[in-house]
């Protein structure tokens, strides 16, 4: 009981308050966080379009042809993720018509308009598919 009575009278002890930081001083003091799940595709891209990088060329209706590297993003994602045939086709062309580099577009549209056979959309679709497998490193597997 003499224990209760003195815990009781004993003053409790409070501690003291920590004095606050200044948010200056923690800014400096926190070290740099490294993202582990981030990616600078900016950098990347820089770092990738200096890098000298062989040309890729294909030979249609007796004319070769340089592709543009890299191909534009708009018009290669629709081509590549449309699964109807008639918008594949159409996004096919779309692509097709910006592949090649500027100055050989006149000439790819004639050979296109004038090739005896008539070039169909199956070998374009084959073209574009080989630039496409050509300028990402991984060729595809005939099926």
């Amino acid at each position: 009981m003499a224990d209760k009575q003195a815990a009781k009278a004993a003053p409790e002890a409070k501690a003291a308050p920590e004095p606050e930081a200044e948010p200056e001083a923690e800014a400096e003091a926190a070290p740099a966080v490294e993202k582990a799940r981030y990616k600078d595709f900016d950098a990347a891209r820089a770092d990738s379009e200096t890098s000298p990088v062989e040309p890729i060329t294909f030979t249609l209706g007796g004319q070769e042809f340089e592709v543009v590297s890299p191909l534009p993003g708009g018009p290669l994602l629709d081509f590549v993720v449309e699964t109807d045939t008639v918008k594949r086709t159409r996004f096919g062309k779309r692509l097709f018509d910006v592949a090649v580099i500027s100055e050989q577009r006149d000439l790819l549209q004639e050979v296109m308009a004038n090739a005896v056979p008539t070039i169909g959309a199956g070998k374009i679709d084959e073209i574009l598919s080989w630039i496409i497998s050509e300028q990402s490193g991984r060729p595809s597997q005939p099926s």
